[in-house]
């Protein structure tokens, strides 16, 4: 690692492999082919992210129309191209990343359209032929959404319709989010939703000519290895036609805020008001000339319970999240452990912290508190 930023770039519509590009601070060299990025797809969101706990960032692609693609550094400006399984040949939109089952490896989860018989001849019945037929001719690309699971070394395994978060309702999934909604500890899952029913095709284009107001897919955390569906018209959420989703805490309240953006409608920012007695964490991580900030891993302890967050710069399907990291804590009042590691092996560690507050570590040691 160079401490200087490299750029990888998906492709959407269908073209020759996405670029791979590496940085001087101020040019970047076109270095695809070298770095074994390669291949033609339809790709709509990438994470570069460290899948493999070796220290080295790795590439998650969510293909449309096809698998989704692993790109496994090999920490000598090379990349292991992996296709993920065939649960992954669909219509992908995101590529969300974290770790959801706390065993220090990033998970990851990508939406997908999800479509029942019923829902399909409901849909014909009110003249919505795009997804009729579209089911009709690949029934594989709509089949729900998957959450892959990371057991290590560049191997997962689908667990979304075990976990209850493979079927939304009838939508197709867009941007999504793994965050902790209520403070419980426990991460949440979010996706923007945008049902297309209708396209028009003239002469070379296709064009939208019809969608409908959906509901976002919201599925809270149990605790119990599943997750809970729940309408997000009755969280406060309105019905509407989204693609684009991100997350901040605008008043530093502990609470994650949600913006929406529609597909052909203004934003919608939504204020998280969740009467909680749950306490949080947040953490801002800096760099400086020599320390890399972005893939910078934090590790929380408070009590028996330990996650991982890490800071990195990617996005999801056009958009960008806050780059503070943030823990629900439920009812621990004490923070036992804080322990920071950056790119270059620095590594930092705090005990005894308090909660309910948002704090700036440094890569020499200094940890102090931000104000609102």
């Amino acid at each position: 690692m160079d401490h200087i930023l490299d750029v990888k770039l998906a492709r959407w519509p269908i073209g020759e492999a996405a670029a791979d590009y590496n940085g001087d601070g101020a040019t970047f060299e076109n270095v695809t082919l070298e770095a074994g990025i390669t291949g033609a797809r339809w790709s709509l969101a990438a994470s570069f992210v460290d899948l493999t706990n070796d220290g080295w960032p790795d590439i998650h692609v969510a293909n449309d129309f096809n698998h989704d693609t692993l790109y496994l550094n090999r920490g000598n400006g090379t990349f292991e191209q992996r296709f993920m399984g065939e649960e992954s040949d669909r219509n992908r939109m995101s590529s969300e990343v974290q770790d959801l089952t706390r065993n220090g490896y990033l998970d990851i989860y990508v939406t997908n359209i999800e479509v029942n018989p019923e829902q399909l001849d409901a849909a014909e019945k009110r003249g919505r032929v795009f997804v009729k037929q579209q089911a009709a001719a690949e029934p594989r690309y709509f089949g729900g959404n998957n959450l892959w699971i990371n057991e290590g070394d560049g191997n997962f395994v689908d667990r979304a319709e075990e976990l209850n978060v493979k079927k939304s309702p009838f939508t197709w999934g867009w941007d999504a989010l793994i965050i902790d909604l209520n403070n419980d500890r426990k991460l949440d899952i979010v996706h923007a939703n945008n049902q297309v029913d209708v396209i028009t095709e003239t002469g070379d284009e296709r064009i939208v000519t019809e969608a409908r107001n959906t509901e976002s897919g919201v599925w809270m955390n149990t605790g119990e290895n599943e997750f809970r569906p729940i309408r997000a018209t009755e969280i406060g959420i309105d019905r509407m036609n989204e693609r684009v989703l991100a997350s901040l805490d605008a008043k530093i309240d502990g609470r994650r805020d949600l913006l929406f953006v529609e597909d052909d409608g203004p934003p919608r920012f939504y204020r998280n008001v969740t009467d909680t007695a749950h306490h949080w964490f947040q953490l801002i991580i800096e760099g400086s000339d020599d320390h890399t900030a972005l893939g910078a891993r934090a590790w929380l302890t408070a009590g028996n319970h330990e996650q991982l967050m890490v800071k990195d710069c990617k996005s999801d399907f056009q958009n960008q999240n806050s780059r503070v990291l943030h823990w629900g804590l439920g009812d621990h009042e004490r923070i036992d452990e804080l322990h920071v590691g950056w790119p270059d092996d620095t590594e930092q560690s705090f005990s005894d912290l308090s909660p309910d507050r948002r704090m700036r570590v440094s890569p020499d040691g200094s940890i102090t508190e931000v104000s609102p």
